[in-house]
């Protein structure tokens, strides 16, 4: 399983970096050979050439990551020295937006409130034509 590593250099160490990817890709390269699965395939041993076919094509996997992996630090590396400093933008000033009232999943307050006070004024008027329905309290909330 291959997997992504990452680690810090200083920006002008970046082509020593890649250099020594390159160098790896070219050792891997020059030790490729097809000398093994042809002397396999003359002497029919097939079982023999489909193992060094993918050992072959494993190591050429391994060249197609480092390559891959030079392409893209080098042209990070590129972008970053051909691209300015960042400098930091004036802030702009703008008027804030208009205030508006904090709706919760879809409440409307200025509504809730209205429903509330209404629901009030019936609470109190409901005690004052049925007193039998709220009961007196002592102090300490027991009867």
């Amino acid at each position: 399983m291959k997997v992504s590593i990452s680690y810090t250099v200083d920006m002008d160490e970046v082509p020593m970096e890649v250099d020594k990817f390159l160098t790896q890709c070219h050792e891997l390269t020059n030790s490729l050979s097809f000398d093994k699965i042809y002397n396999h395939m003359e002497d029919e041993h097939f079982d023999k050439v489909i193992t060094e076919i993918s050992f072959l094509r494993k190591k050429l996997s391994d060249i197609d990551y480092r390559l891959e992996d030079s392409l893209s630090i080098l042209s990070g590396y590129q972008r970053a020295r051909h691209t300015p400093p960042d400098t930091p933008a004036p802030t702009p000033v703008s008027e804030p937006p208009p205030k508006q009232q904090p709706t919760y999943s879809g409440l409307d307050l200025d509504n809730a409130r209205a429903t509330s006070d209404t629901i009030q004024k019936q609470l109190a008027d409901l005690k004052k034509t049925s007193p039998q329905l709220f009961p007196k309290s002592s102090p300490g909330g027991v009867k």
